[in-house]
């Protein structure tokens, strides 16, 4: 009887399939698991909510300084029902005309309360700062960032 050598120099068709069937399957998990996009948005969000809860504490705490006895820092700010509403963006610390904007650099005075004023980090306004500070009707201050990307919008009040 005379035996037939098996020829093994190369690969079949089903074991290349099954490589690049398993090659596939690991590429679209890491995909789904590892989407760039997505994480930079979620970090920008989280900057977004210090953001926002920086600037609300600032100015809190100056209104707690003032009812204690200390110099008050006028600040105006306008009534509205709905974050992001025209007239209560603040301005840019760096901004040539705060016109139509809350001004907030008095928070800035010998950085008692802060040592900047935040932007939204796809901000691209030229004097606001993409963040707004609002009074409610019953006088509580909001600070929120209607731009958020992965949420509908980041608030200094979670539950507004």
């Amino acid at each position: 009887m005379k035996k037939h050598k098996k020829n093994n120099k190369g690969i079949t068709t089903s074991e290349a399939l099954l490589v690049a069937t398993t090659i596939l399957i690991i590429l679209t998990v890491l995909a789904l698991y590892i989407r760039p996009g997505k994480r930079v948005a979620q970090i920008q969000d989280a900057q977004r909510q210090l953001d926002v809860t920086i600037i609300h504490r600032a100015y809190i705490e100056q209104n707690i300084t003032a009812a204690k006895g200390g110099k008050a820092i006028e600040i105006t700010l306008k009534e509205t029902a709905k974050c992001g509403t025209s007239g209560t963006e603040i301005c840019k610390q760096t901004a040539q005309d705060c016109t139509g904007y809350i001004d907030l650099s008095r928070l800035l005075e010998n950085q008692q309360y802060l040592t900047k004023i935040p932007e939204d980090p796809l901000n691209k306004d030229v004097n606001g700062t993409g963040y707004f500070i609002e009074k409610r009707k019953d006088g509580r201050v909001l600070v929120c960032a209607p731009h958020a990307e992965e949420k509908t919008k980041i608030t200094s009040r979670p539950n507004e």
